[in-house]
C-alpha cells in the first residue's frame, strides 16, 4: 500500500470506537513509511467528521 492508497483508506474514516483496528492502522502506518505514520497521527488527533462542535467564547476574552 502506498501513502496515497493509505491516506485516501483513512481521510475522515478513523475507526475512533475500534481500538484493536486503530491499532492496526498505526502498525500499517508505520510499516509503509514515517510520512504515512504521520497521515495517522494527523487523522487521529481530528474530530470525527460527523461531530459538531457548539463555538465557546473563551472567558478571558472579549471575542466569543
Amino acid at each position: 500500500m502506498t501513502e496515497a492508497e493509505f491516506a485516501n483508506r483513512i481521510d475522515c474514516n478513523w475507526p475512533y470506537h475500534d481500538i484493536s483496528l486503530s491499532r492496526e492502522l498505526i502498525q500499517t502506518a508505520i510499516g509503509i513509511s514515517p510520512n504515512a505514520a504521520f497521515i495517522a497521527l494527523d487523522e487521529l488527533c481530528r474530530l470525527p467528521a460527523n461531530t459538531v462542535v457548539e463555538p465557546v467564547g473563551c472567558p478571558n476574552s472579549t471575542i466569543h
